[in-house]
């Protein structure tokens, strides 16, 4: 009959609908998701940057204290040198 007929299709439709409602949540899900990795990938490659910096830095600094002890050696070498010269007069 005509009714039972049209019921069937309102169920279908309403059924095709709940499907289609299901599907965008979780295209709406997969979207966050990915956003929320994108997300996360930035933090981690700016947190690696900040560290890479800092490693320079302390890596140039390290340098920079090599380069003044050195000098430093070389200028109480010089003194010592000096020193027994006077000495010897």
């Amino acid at each position: 009959t005509h009714a039972q007929e049209r019921k069937s299709e309102e169920q279908a439709t309403a059924g095709s609908q709940k499907e289609i409602s299901q599907v965008e949540r979780e295209l709406n899900a997969n979207e966050h998701e990915e956003e929320d990795r994108k997300r996360v990938l930035a933090l981690h490659k700016s947190k690696r940057d900040e560290e890479e910096k800092s490693r320079g830095r302390i890596r140039n600094q390290l340098q920079e204290d090599k380069r003044e002890r050195i000098q430093a050696a070389k200028d109480v070498m010089e003194a010592k040198r000096t020193l027994e010269e006077n000495q010897r007069k």
